[in-house]
């Protein structure tokens, strides 16, 4: 009898058995939701840092071809390292090489960070590494018509 009805018995078997798949479903969708969560972040992660040093590889070939000294741009690489990863700007590599020709000259940045993953304490030593190149031009054009 279940609050003054008669019940029969296979729904009261029913009621008993189906007493825990609530905690259990919970219990799921928590890990999901979590494991889901740290992807998204790991993911987030990834690209900003991925952007980060495109950033730095454009600023400091920029840098280099409009002072004409690479190590202004090695200056400015540094800088945007320490300001994006200020934890680990030291590994954060830019190497910078410079095309000279008839009033024309441009530098290209090439940057390599070693990405480590947001969970790796989690799963272990998980690396991924992002190199990168920007080229920056500059052009002396004539200002003499003829």
């Amino acid at each position: 009898m279940l609050n003054g009805i008669q019940v029969p018995a296979p729904a009261r078997i029913r009621l008993t058995t189906e007493k825990g798949s609530v905690l259990i479903e919970l219990v799921f969708s928590v890990v999901l939701l979590t494991v889901f969560f740290f992807a998204i972040a790991g993911t987030i992660s990834l690209v900003r840092d991925y952007v980060y040093l495109h950033r730095i590889a454009r600023e400091a070939a920029r840098e280099a071809v409009l002072t004409g000294d690479t190590t202004a741009g090695y200056m400015k690489a540094e800088d945007l390292a320490k300001m994006y990863f200020p934890r680990t700007y030291g590994r954060v590599t830019v190497s910078l090489t410079r095309q000279d020709g008839y009033r024309q000259h441009s530098v290209t940045a090439t940057a390599s960070y070693p990405h480590v993953a947001l969970y790796a304490p989690f799963i272990g030593p998980w690396e991924v590494n992002f190199t990168t190149d920007a080229t920056f031009g500059w052009w002396d054009f004539s200002t003499v018509y003829e």
